[in-house]
């Protein structure tokens, strides 16, 4: 491949960094942090991922008017995507923390228009699946048969629009170009098929031990998410939302250990959990099951970013990780031939869950024996496993962890 070199030299507080900018075939800029002297201790990649999207959020900065996106890759080198203005992004962005090693990427396309975008396509998906109006021939609402899942690629820079369809090439024509009627023809929407997706199914407990349940929807198998408190005084767990409903019945074995208070479930909710309040003497631990040597996670919920590793625990498969694809994925759920479609879902590659393992621990490690909450298992697909966020759960359902 063909690449233009120039050097850019920055100076700041102290600190001098040397970039290699690279020119690609493609027109994208990669400035590669070449070489740096002095400067304060670098913090956590994560953090740093955590930090900056959270600036990205909270107002209209110059971070935010330029970012593109940002991921930890395979050597643990947090990337950051960025339009334009690169030198003012560097000046504020350091700031609030160190860049020492910090890759920057000249992206094309702003994260915020990628997520404007997703947040229409998705409230649109949302309406056709509430009106349940499929018959009026080959139009855009029969095809949402196929319930088309939506997600940003950060490393890729861009909106995938993926749609479930059989073999025929009719069909996926006719898809993408109603939806380029309906939204126009955007450069930044990439369209993908995809196979059908499937939700995994659903004393002293531990996150990823095995569950029973009874409710008047169905009597599944799931598993233990992670520890919380329910409006300050109920004591207990999350686990899935699919086929509980609020009074159902949590058993292990044949003991009855709790009954469901509260439940996330249904179309448009970013997520799918509910709340077990346990009965008497019976309580949930910190140490995640199926771990050797053993694993513990802390209270608080951890950060995490687009190329790390998430690991799970689940009742059936026990111990299973995937690299974190996407942190906006949308896409829809089957239950009980019952579907509905979900937002702002964690996508890791692989199809590393299994019916039970629904509501399992999702986390990413600190040290081998020390990790922290992320999130919960909620569905799978044949190339890659959804999960719930956590801080979603948590700020739907009432819940504070510990």
């Amino acid at each position: 491949m063909k690449k233009l070199a120039t050097n850019l030299m920055v100076l700041f507080l102290g600190t001098i960094v040397l970039f290699q900018m690279e020119t690609h075939a493609q027109g994208v800029y990669r400035i590669k942090n070449y070489d740096s002297i002095g400067g304060e201790e670098s913090t956590d990649n994560l953090t740093k991922y955590d930090k900056i999207y959270k600036l990205f959020e909270e107002s209209d900065n110059i971070l935010s008017q330029n970012y593109a996106g940002a991921y930890v890759d395979d050597q643990g080198q947090l990337n950051i995507l960025i339009v334009d203005e690169l030198n003012e992004v560097i000046n504020y962005l350091e700031s609030f923390f160190s860049l020492d090693g910090v890759v920057f990427l000249e992206g094309k396309y702003r994260y915020k228009d990628l997520l404007a975008t997703q947040h229409v396509i998705d409230d649109y998906i949302i309406e056709q699946m509430d009106k349940k109006d499929f018959d009026s021939g080959i139009e855009l609402p029969e095809l949402m048969d196929y319930y088309p899942s939506t997600w940003i690629d950060e490393i890729n820079n861009q909106l995938v629009v993926r749609f479930y369809m059989s073999d025929d090439l009719t069909l996926v024509d006719q898809a993408i170009d109603l939806f380029e009627k309906e939204f126009g023809k955007l450069e930044y929407i990439e369209y993908q098929t995809r196979s059908e997706l499937s939700s995994s199914a659903c004393a002293t407990v531990s996150p990823g031990m095995s569950l029973d349940t009874q409710s008047f929807i169905s009597n599944t198998t799931c598993s233990v998410g992670y520890r919380a408190i329910r409006n300050g005084s109920e004591y207990g767990f999350v686990t899935c939302g699919h086929g509980l409903s609020v009074e159902g019945d949590i058993l292990v074995g044949s003991n009855h250990i709790g009954d469901v208070t509260s439940v996330m479930y249904g179309n448009g909710l970013p997520g799918d959990a509910s709340f077990v309040k346990l009965k008497a003497n019976n309580t949930c631990d910190n140490a995640v099951m199926y771990t050797s040597p053993n694993l513990y996670l802390f209270g608080s919920l951890g950060n995490y970013a687009v190329g790390n590793i998430l690991y799970k625990s689940g009742g059936t498969t026990h111990i299973s990780s995937g690299t974190i694809q996407s942190i906006h994925f949308s896409d829809y759920i089957t239950f009980n031939n019952t579907t509905y479609y979900f937002i702002e879902l964690i996508s890791a590659s692989g199809s590393f869950v299994s019916p039970g393992d629904s509501g399992g621990v999702a986390y990413v490690k600190h040290t081998s024996t020390t990790g922290y909450v992320i999130g919960i298992t909620t569905a799978k697909a044949p190339t890659y496993s959804l999960f719930s966020k956590a801080s979603y759960i948590n700020a739907t359902l009432s819940l504070s962890s510990y």
